[in-house]
């Protein structure tokens, strides 16, 4: 949801001092503003329909973080070994185990739900099940993730 990309946008300001880029197509730039409505703009960056392929590659690729649900970029920074973070819905056939980033699936964040078979998409009875993760738990798995890169040897 906005609230809880705002939120991870909050913690990495002021874990970090990244700057965070906001991707997407262009259709996506009403929401991109919205995330970063209220944030210095100068660390928090529309970039919304600016990027070919390529040069997504090539921001993923130079990213310290990437933070998404279930989209290519996940899998670009997966094949790329770039450090990411991502979202999915337990429900077949939305699942990790199908669609997760392989190499990095300890970074993937699923909700606690007891029926998983009984999500259908837009159906989905719980009105989007990403909003059953609550922002206790991004935050702490934000910052879990950021400790973990900081331990990492670099090269």
């Amino acid at each position: 949801s906005k609230h809880q990309y705002r939120l991870l946008i909050q913690t990495l300001l002021q874990e970090t001092d990244w700057a965070v880029l906001i991707t997407g197509s262009h259709d996506d730039s009403p929401v991109a503003e919205d995330l970063r409505a209220g944030f210095s703009e100068e660390r928090v960056l529309n970039r919304t329909g600016r990027f070919s392929l390529e040069e997504m590659l090539q921001v993923v690729g130079s990213s310290q973080l990437l933070l998404a649900s279930s989209t290519g970029p996940i899998h670009l920074a997966d094949a790329l070994k770039r450090p990411l973070m991502s979202f999915y819905c337990p429900a077949i056939p939305f699942t990790p185990n199908r669609w997760g980033p392989y190499q990095q699936r300890e970074w993937v964040m699923l909700p606690d739900i007891q029926e998983p078979r009984q999500c259908r998409g837009d159906a989905c009875p719980h009105g989007g099940c990403l909003k059953l993760l609550t922002d206790e738990e991004l935050v702490s798995r934000l910052q879990e993730r950021l400790q973990q890169q900081e331990n990492t040897p670099k090269g």
